[in-house]
């Protein structure tokens, strides 16, 4: 009989595995299990992304770092700018070719005043620009 608790903790503690019989102890006979292939989780990160699109900055206001989330329909060549409120380039935060999906950047403005500022997202000859506000 111990050895019959035993067999049952094992198939307890690894579900996965295959015992088909088990010779038990002082029973000629044998214990049957059966078979168990149990699936703990499946995690699905894939997204589609429908549209190219720029999402409002968050926090906004903000002070000093903020995150700038976008979607990108298509791969292509990207450019993340910030102007301040005079049209001025301040900062450039991507110039790269990234590929279709979603992205996060974040902003760190210590070195720069309080005041509205603009962010750009170029890309395929199309722009989308937000506004947001740094806070000191």
């Amino acid at each position: 009989m111990k050895k019959f608790i035993l067999i049952l903790l094992i198939v307890s503690a690894f579900p996965a595995l295959t015992f088909s019989q088990y010779k038990g102890g002082s029973y000629d006979g044998y214990y049957s299990v059966l078979e168990t292939n149990v699936i703990v989780g499946i995690e699905n990160n894939v997204s589609v992304v429908e549209s190219f699109d720029l999402h409002q900055n968050y926090p906004n206001p903000f002070n000093p770092k903020t995150l700038i989330n976008y979607d990108l329909k298509k791969s292509g060549f990207v450019t993340l700018k910030i102007y301040d409120v005079l049209g001025n380039e301040v900062a450039i935060l991507k110039n790269e070719k990234q590929n279709a999906g979603s992205y996060e950047v974040e902003f760190d403005a210590t070195n720069f005043p309080s005041g509205v500022y603009f962010y750009k997202l170029t890309s395929d000859n199309i722009s989308l620009t937000k506004k947001m506000l740094l806070t000191k």
